[in-house]
């Protein structure tokens, strides 16, 4: 069986490719689920038709075997089918089926939501979620009010230093 696991991950460097190979990979694995789904049900046809056989096999010998005089029950009927090798293949074969099916169910319930992370992903990407770093809002604004003082403190810092130097030269002028 295949592992999926390496088409399930996602490149954000690489989202178009992401996206280029989404539709195939989901497909791929949906036709696998859906072949061992039908594999498995085929299983079960054989089991039925298998069962029967071999319950009208057990009939069948003890009706053309009068010496047993054995009355044949179901329950001798279900014993005999219980230990029957080739029915227990069978069963065996189908309990094996049904944990491919599952397994490739989780596989394509996993690239549907690979879809919805890429869907994300996308829109975090086309906010410019992966651009330049962002705050709230409230930090913003607390910034630009520290930026803003600072400019006007050294603004007010270098008028007054020059209006000293002004100062200074007329007094000395």
């Amino acid at each position: 069986m295949e592992s999926y696991e390496e088409e399930l991950e996602i490149d954000f460097n690489n989202l178009h490719e992401n996206w280029k190979n989404h539709s195939r990979n989901f497909m791929h694995w949906g036709e696998k689920w859906a072949n061992a789904l039908a594999e498995r049900d085929k299983l079960k046809e054989q089991l039925k038709v298998l069962t029967a056989e071999k319950e009208l096999n057990i009939r069948m010998d003890f009706a053309n075997n009068p010496p047993l005089k054995m009355k044949v029950t179901e329950g001798l009927v279900s014993s005999t089918l219980a230990v029957n090798e080739e029915l227990i293949l069978l069963k065996n074969s189908i309990i094996e089926k049904n944990e491919e099916v599952d397994i490739y169910a989780s596989a394509k319930a996993s690239f549907e939501a690979r879809k919805k992370a890429l869907e994300n992903i996308t829109h975090l990407w086309i906010s410019g979620y992966f651009s330049t770093p962002n705050g709230p809002k409230e930090f913003k604004e607390v910034i630009k009010k520290q930026v803003d003082h600072e400019r006007t403190s050294s603004h007010n810092r270098e008028v007054k230093t020059g209006n000293k130097r002004l100062k200074r030269r007329k007094v000395n002028g």
